[in-house]
């Protein structure tokens, strides 16, 4: 059986997923191309993750238009990092949030309000006081509609239970509740007590490459239920990177997370003039070191015959939805779980909750 992924958090509208480096009749978006990628190595579903208002409403956009071989949903909510756009008109911008919820609503492919929460990491971004007034506010806009919460949550776990915890239980003075408990705190590089405690307010986590980057935190994440976790990418950022400790849990494709191969070898110029086209040394991809190459179509000989690739190239430095089933390798071994099991979980904790 194919593996299936859904890959719960991706910044599709980042810039550094943006623009057309294809001529041609059939050219196409860069992030077009980013999801061929995705459905060659058997993403079938990538939810696009709302920072801003304007991006928001970029992604539902793009999750509407888009047709192509993977299903796109999308959060609409104003990170904690970005939250001073409130500022200026707070009634006017919540009540801008509130139509476009509405509209994601209406359209078919909103699966959640966020990204919402708190990060007390980055207070270069948004003081502490800011993020805590518009956190509260989402969660009063949350308690409109019957969707779930997509959360953000770095070093202030006490601060984030005791603004959610009320909205849960029903216990705030105003008599406020959220129609829908649910949700993902995505991205969770916390503690074990801090995920116990998020888990006992009914949250999932989300695991990335950035929760498994030590070996502490890899012990953090052998210790959640396996039907508390779902996987996600968050790119471009938190990609599995070789000096993490989970590098060493992953194998070379083909394999029971990557049956798909791309039959790809490395080209060897014949003449000086001629570049050579690196393969990503995980999927054996064509690899770029800058965006600006991706201008550049590699014809890349495979191992039988002369067919060319037509799914364009990763870059490095920046994640993509393809590499999700790295994370559903990872966690198999450090739980020593079979990796049907892993993948099928997962995946269908995620769609009974975002699709």
């Amino acid at each position: 059986m194919a593996p299936r992924y859904y890959d719960i958090a991706v910044n599709l509208t980042d810039s550094m997923f943006m623009g057309s480096f294809e001529t041609g009749s059939k050219a196409r978006p860069e992030w077009y191309r980013i999801l061929d990628r995705a459905a060659y190595f058997n993403v079938e579903k990538v939810m696009i993750t709302g920072s801003s208002l304007e991006e928001s409403r970029k992604a539902i956009q793009m999750a509407v238009e888009y047709e192509g071989p993977v299903k796109l949903y999308t959060t609409v909510g104003v990170h904690p990092c970005t939250v001073n756009e409130f500022e200026n008109d707070p009634e006017g911008h919540i009540e801008q949030l509130r139509l476009t919820i509405k509209h994601g609503v209406d359209s078919g492919v909103l699966r959640a309000i966020g990204e919402i929460g708190l990060d007390y990491d980055r207070f270069q971004h948004t003081i502490k006081s800011v993020q805590l007034k518009y956190f509260e506010l989402q969660l009063k806009l949350a308690c409109e509609f019957d969707l779930p919460l997509f959360l953000h949550m770095r070093s202030a776990c006490d601060d984030f239970i005791d603004t959610i915890e009320p909205f849960i239980k029903g216990t705030r003075p105003d008599g406020l509740r959220l129609k829908n408990p649910r949700g993902v705190v995505h991205s969770f590089t916390g503690e074990w007590e801090e995920a116990q405690r998020l888990i006992q307010l009914g949250f999932h986590l989300g695991v990335n490459g950035c929760s498994l980057r030590t070996s502490d935190s890899m012990e953090v994440v052998r210790k959640i239920p396996l039907e508390k976790i779902m996987i996600e990418t968050d790119a471009p950022w938190c990609e599995v990177r070789k000096t993490h400790s989970s590098f060493g849990l992953l194998s070379e494709p083909p394999n029971e997370f990557y049956p798909r191969t791309t039959g790809l070898v490395q080209q060897i110029p014949q003449t000086k003039k001629q570049k050579v086209v690196k393969l990503d040394a995980f999927l054996k991809v064509p690899l770029v070191s800058k965006m600006k190459d991706l201008a550049i179509s590699p014809q890349v000989a495979t191992a039988i015959g002369e067919t060319e690739w037509e799914f364009g190239a990763v870059v490095k430095g920046r994640n993509e939805p393809c590499f999700v089933g790295q994370i559903a390798e990872a966690i198999a071994k450090l739980k020593g779980i079979p990796s049907e099991r892993v993948i099928e979980t997962v995946y269908e904790t995620s769609c009974k909750m975002f699709a």
